[in-house]
């Protein structure tokens, strides 16, 4: 499904009633905060210091080309409680914002309408009529920006749900490997973890974050 084809140039009002859209905002936000590290090359999750793009600037950035909103009108979107009523417009303006290529911006279209049809009619209809690409690396690190989760803080909290390869296992080698899974690199653990990995999924990113990474895993096999 393509959000211009569907009907979604323009959105309106009554439209935006009633509808949550997490995979659209977790994707921008990981968009945004990994902006530097996009631009360097440096891999996210890298050591050394993060270097974050604040939400301010990019919304003076996005004003200079032609969208303006305000800032809470921009949280709105990040946590996935509103969307821009020009969709176009704002897509456009964040792809040269933030450097996407056309796939990224894609994907930012597929997630949206996804997003869309499942708060209407549902997550079933909505698997049925909109084509998404989701890999694990992508469901993760959307749904990781989405909770405001660190690799290693989210590595933590799997720990702490009972995800781990091995007794001597470190928060700090399965953030390495949660990086690795973003990096789109292969799965990093035995066969007999991805169900165990999805239920840590579920305590620390939610249901619906889990079903999509079982999901991607389901796909990757």
């Amino acid at each position: 499904m393509d959000i211009n084809q569907q009907g979604f140039d323009h959105i309106s009002d009554s439209a935006l009633k009633h509808v949550v859209t997490p995979r659209f905002g977790g994707s921008l936000k990981y968009y945004r905060e990994s902006y530097f590290a996009r631009s360097t090359g440096r891999p996210q999750g890298a050591p050394g210091p993060r270097m974050y793009l604040s939400a301010l600037a990019l919304i003076e950035c996005l004003k200079d080309n032609g969208y303006s909103l305000s800032s809470g009108a921009y949280s709105g979107i990040e946590t996935g409680d509103s969307i821009p009523k020009d969709v176009p417009g704002f897509l456009e303006a964040v792809a040269r914002c933030l450097a996407l290529n056309e796939q990224e911006v894609l994907y930012l279209r597929q997630d949206l309408a996804f997003d869309l049809v499942e708060s209407r009619v549902g997550r079933r209809a909505a698997k049925m009529v909109v084509q998404r690409e989701a890999t694990v690396g992508r469901e993760l690190r959307t749904w990781r920006s989405y909770h405001g989760l660190t690799e290693p803080r989210l590595a933590a909290c799997l720990m702490e749900h009972g995800f781990r390869e091995s007794a001597s296992m470190r928060a700090e080698e399965l953030a390495q490997r949660l990086s690795a899974i973003e990096r789109e690199e292969e799965w990093p653990f035995t066969e007999k973890l991805r169900a165990s990995f999805v239920e840590a999924c579920a305590e620390c990113l939610g249901a619906t974050a889990a079903d999509d990474i079982a999901a991607a895993l389901g796909r990757a096999r």
